[in-house]
């Protein structure tokens, strides 16, 4: 199974066609990246082969495990899904209506590379064995009163920070811009907001972007900074202009996509009791500095097996099954 990794071609011109119409917020760029980082951290028949060593050599054939994906960046449920059939298990999968097209595909690819495994729609009568369900935190209040009453694994709505030394190099905030911008932020892995000494220049990160040529031209992307803008005008609000983005002071993050806030902090104590008293919301962080949850510059959006959502780890559960 392991070595029919390597035999997955790439994404069908056809399929990208169908899932840009689908969903505008897929770019046939980010499909790319998005199926370029699962081949080399998910696919990878080593990666995958070292990761299933820290799990129990059991099969949970007969088990059936739901899986409700979402659908805000490309792909985005094939973790969940790779886990599950990797144990064995039957998996009953309901696609986000924005993720079909690309997830069906990739369907296709596991059943070709493990024909021993089924993946099938997720019906209202199933008796499942377990549940994995992403979404909103609404969505959640629905996830938990339909299936709370069988072992789980709900995730919600989260976001992610980036923590600032002030001694970065031009190559950290270049890496920072993909951390931010990569998806269009629409991903909980989307840094959202920044931690900063007090001496810091905000100011730093759009001059250093600006020299580098970055930029977002996505309408629906611009139309959200031309509004964002003209709310924060009409409330007199402080800001810096990014020509394509907003940036502010706020003790919180805003969530107003092509939005990023910014606060400032007095320590390293004091930025790791920031982060811990949000660690319920907070998915990763990135920094140089030794704190929790910690993901290099650049790195955000390309995780690996055993970065867990919301740092649940999925094959103990499973495998607790």
């Amino acid at each position: 199974m392991l070595a029919g990794l390597s035999e997955w071609p790439t994404i069908p011109f056809g399929v990208l066609g169908k899932a840009k119409i689908e969903n505008p917020w897929f770019t046939e760029k980010n499909i790319r990246i998005a199926f370029d980082a699962i081949r080399k951290n998910f696919l990878s028949s080593e990666k995958v082969s070292e990761w299933l060593k820290h799990y129990p050599d059991k099969s949970l054939h007969g088990k059936k495990i739901g899986i409700i994906m979402a659908g805000n960046i490309p792909m985005v449920g094939f973790s969940d899904l790779w886990s599950v059939v990797l144990t064995g298990a039957e998996a009953c999968v309901k696609l986000s209506s924005k993720d079909t097209t690309l997830m069906q595909w990739m369907i296709q690819q596991i059943t070709r590379t493990i024909p021993s495994i089924t993946v099938r729609p997720l019906q209202e009568n199933d008796q499942l064995d377990a549940i994995i369900a992403t979404g909103s935190d609404n969505a959640n209040r629905y996830f938990r009163a339909f299936y709370g009453h069988i072992p789980s694994v709900f995730r919600g709505n989260r976001y992610s920070l980036a923590v600032l030394s002030g001694n970065e190099s031009e190559e950290e905030l270049s890496g920072l811009w993909e951390d931010v911008f990569l998806y269009y932020g629409l991903g909980c892995r989307n840094v959202s907001h920044l931690l900063v000494p007090e001496n810091f220049d905000p100011q730093r990160l759009i001059r250093c972007w600006t020299r580098e040529g970055k930029r977002i031209t996505h309408p629906m992307f611009l139309h959200n900074y031309l509004q964002n803008k003209a709310i924060m005008r009409m409330e007199e609000m402080e800001y810096f202009d990014g020509k394509y983005f907003t940036l502010s002071r706020e003790k919180e993050p805003s969530f107003w996509l092509s939005h990023l806030t910014y606060s400032f902090y007095r320590s390293e104590e004091d930025a790791t009791a920031w982060i811990e008293n949000r660690a319920d919301r907070l998915q990763c962080v990135v920094s140089n500095l030794s704190i929790p949850y910690k993901t290099t510059f650049g790195k955000s959006q390309y995780p690996e097996l055993q970065d867990y959502p919301d740092h649940v780890d999925l094959m103990d559960f499973l495998h607790a099954l």
